[in-house]
């Protein structure tokens, strides 16, 4: 029983750490997409919550 239970456990780590993981990609990738839409047009596209702001734009 105590092996079932430390094979249950790693697992649970494991598929917490792989769905942590691929929610941090989607968003990191829908930032830079709209990041990068917003900087070659001007035009700031969100996302399907559509609650974000305009960016200020930053001189450089």
């Amino acid at each position: 029983m105590g092996l079932l239970a430390i094979v249950l456990f790693v697992t649970g780590i494991f598929v917490a750490y792989w769905v942590v993981h691929a929610a941090v990609l989607a968003a990191l990738n829908d930032h830079y997409k709209t990041r990068a839409h917003f900087e070659a047009t001007g035009e700031w596209k969100p996302g399907h919550w559509n609650n974000k702001t305009v960016p200020k734009r930053v001189s450089s």
